[in-house]
């Protein structure tokens, strides 16, 4: 039997995979800035979050996941990266 300590060690281990995926996912916003802006498309598109966040509940139901829980989870990374990209644009604007 597993101990409780090693399964908390494992669960820090993944916890650690997660805030690196979380990381490079908003390394991601300045070039989605830059994108949107030289395109002249606004930061905000809710047609691609509401089709990104079908695909997440799909993925979720495959899993065995609560949508839920998976929803509001992506809609906090999605509300860090437009909130990153609106800074940035913000910024060059000011420039």
């Amino acid at each position: 039997m597993i101990s409780l300590h090693k399964l908390r060690k494992k669960t820090d281990q993944i916890d650690h995979k997660i805030i690196q995926l979380i990381h490079q996912r908003q390394l991601l916003a300045p070039k989605f800035a830059r994108l949107k802006q030289q395109h002249n498309l606004p930061l905000h598109q809710p047609k691609r979050e509401q089709v990104l966040l079908k695909k997440y509940h799909r993925q979720a139901q495959k899993l065995n996941l609560d949508k839920k829980i998976l929803e509001q989870i992506f809609r906090l990374l999605i509300k860090s990266s437009l909130q990153a990209q609106q800074k940035l644009s913000f910024i060059k604007n000011k420039l």
